[in-house]
């Protein structure tokens, strides 16, 4: 049986967060960035899906750290504080990224109305992964769950016309196509996270 690392969350006061070594005063922030840096980008890499928007957050967690340090309003616990702003920024990007998309292209914008040169390098990786997880989805579906799916999506066939050209009833084509889009809707999960 193998084992798993386990790894022990820490959960620190500043009072037992270890003074610096030697006569260099270090702050609290400073302290902070050496100790859990690294577990923050990790949980703002999870988050965000992307690691340039976690690097990008985790300077800003620590910028308004430090921030709040010199003005004197940092707390007893540093460390809470530092992981409630950080989910607070994924929440503020996660709004931006949403609003900044439903202006771009909102629900029911065709796919050949995106201009291209517009999609960022991550929105168009995102793009990629989330069509090759339909595809694999669409792969492996029953053969006519796959075909009922393909004929309303692609063909734009009501339900009616889908029946009468596979010689089925109205209500295995809605059956079919309910299973075909649940398991396509598993899938997808992680790209449709938060709709």
């Amino acid at each position: 049986m193998s084992k798993t690392p386990v790894r022990a969350t820490r959960y620190f006061k500043d009072s037992d967060i270890p003074p610096p070594a030697g006569n260099i005063k270090k702050s609290i922030v400073e302290r902070l960035f050496h100790l859990f840096h690294h577990e923050l980008y990790q949980f703002l890499r999870r988050r965000l899906r992307s690691s340039e928007d976690a690097a990008d957050a985790v300077q800003e967690t620590f910028f308004r750290l430090w921030r709040r340090e010199a003005q004197g309003r940092l707390e007893s616990d540093a460390r809470s504080y530092l992981f409630q702003t950080a989910n607070n920024l994924v929440i503020d990007l996660d709004r931006k990224r949403r609003s900044r998309a439903e202006q771009d292209c909102g629900p029911g914008t065709p796919l050949e109305s995106i201009d291209k040169a517009e999609l960022s390098a991550q929105q168009s990786a995102s793009w990629r992964q989330a069509v090759d997880e339909l595809c694999t989805a669409l792969a492996s579906l029953e053969p006519l769950d796959r075909r009922v799916f393909l004929l309303y999506h692609a063909r734009n066939m009501t339900s009616g016309e889908i029946a009468k050209t596979l010689g089925v009833t109205k209500r295995t084509v809605e059956r079919q196509m309910s299973r075909a889009l649940a398991h396509c809707k598993s899938h997808l999960a992680v790209f449709l996270e938060g709709d």
